[in-house]
């Protein structure tokens, strides 16, 4: 498993090999002589999937230093408040 793994459900990682699968297979058939746009066009469809995916793991990657901002944020101006 990728470190992206823990970030998709079993579904998507499933729906994303296959597609992973069938474009390489694409590529050594009919993709082999392809234009740019179509090459294009198909790494688009590809990004779709992987995109989400990766953003979940750019989110859980910071998180825990938003958190920590929010929390000194607050007590800011909860010490704010009390005086």
């Amino acid at each position: 498993d990728s470190n992206l793994a823990p970030y998709c459900t079993e579904n998507e990682k499933n729906a994303f090999s296959t597609a992973l699968e069938n474009m390489e297979n694409w590529l050594y058939e009919d993709g082999f002589d392809a234009t740019k746009s179509v090459y294009v066009k198909q790494l688009a469809e590809l990004k779709k999937m992987g995109n989400p995916i990766e953003n979940r793991q750019h989110e859980a990657k910071c998180r825990p230093n938003a958190m920590n901002m929010l929390q000194k944020t607050l007590e800011k101006y909860q010490s704010w408040l009390n005086t």
